[in-house]
This record gives C-alpha cells, structure tokens and sequence, in this order.
C-alpha cells in the first residue's frame, strides 16, 4: 500500500482534532500515513502540532506548504476567509481536499471552488461529518416521518 503524505493548513482546535485523528489511524496502520507538513501563521502553534502530532515540517504560510510538498491529501482547516485560496491551490497541486465548514465566505465563492476541484479532477469533501452520526440520522428519520409532529424547536448540546 502507498504512503499518503498528508499536510494540514490550520493548527487550531479544530486542525488539532483532524491532527489527532490522523495520529491515530497512522499508529493503528503503520504505513499508511505520512503526517507530512503543517501551516498555521502562529509558529507556537504550528511547532505544538508538530510536537503532539509528529508533522515533519512546520510553515507559517499555508501557500508555502502546497508549494514546497508533494502531497497527496491536504485538510483545510484554517479560518474561512482563507478556503478558497487554499482549496484552489491544493487542486491546482492534484491533492485530495478536506476543507472544513463552513466551505467558503459566499456561494459564489463556493460554487467557483467547487467548478476548481471538479476541472482538476481532485478527490474533495466539505467537512459535513456529523451528517454521518447516528444520533443525527435517527432525528432525522424521525423528523422525516413527522412521528413526533411538526418540530418547532431544535437544540443540539
């Protein structure tokens, strides 16, 4: 099996719990995953991913990554304003995207980014994961079939 050399734009809380994640499908499948290079533009950050995650490089500058690796998978977890540069960057690179919610600061800008992934042929994925879980998939079966009435209200903690 090939090596995915994987980098990481943003190492806030939320790059931080892709970061972990990775760590640990790496250890579970040795192999597998290169936890290639990180970006945040706060060095301490970017040196604390390195450190609890094992990334080989560090970057203040997301651009500066997608230049200087080759990558196969890039996670853009960095603040909104800056997905579609980077979404845009990395499909013009040929990697793979997962690009964190919300996509992009507009739907124009959205739909620009998604006409980008699409002509380069990249794989990519908006991080909508929680439409996965089944604690979403049974309200929503149970909203779907109005077995409860009609909602008025909804509060997720």
């Amino acid at each position: 099996m090939a090596v995915l050399r994987i980098g990481l734009l943003g190492a806030g809380v939320i790059g931080s719990a892709h970061a972990a994640v990775l760590q640990q499908i790496s250890a579970a499948m040795p192999g597998c995953l290169d936890l290639t290079a990180v970006a945040d533009p706060d060095p301490s950050a970017g040196a604390r991913a390195q450190a609890a995650f094992g990334f080989q490089r560090v970057y203040t500058e997301g651009h500066a990554l997608l230049d200087r690796e080759r990558l196969d998978a890039v996670f853009v977890c960095a603040p909104t304003a800056f997905h579609a540069a980077y979404v845009e960057h990395a499909a013009e690179r040929g990697c793979a995207i997962f690009c964190e919610k919300p996509l992009a600061m507009s739907y124009a800008e959205g739909a620009a980014m998604v006409e980008c992934v699409e002509r380069h042929a990249v794989p990519h994925q908006i991080g909508l994961v929680l439409r996965f879980s089944a604690v979403y998939n049974v309200m929503r079966s149970l909203l779907d079939n109005r077995n409860l009435g009609v909602p008025l209200a909804v509060v997720f903690r």
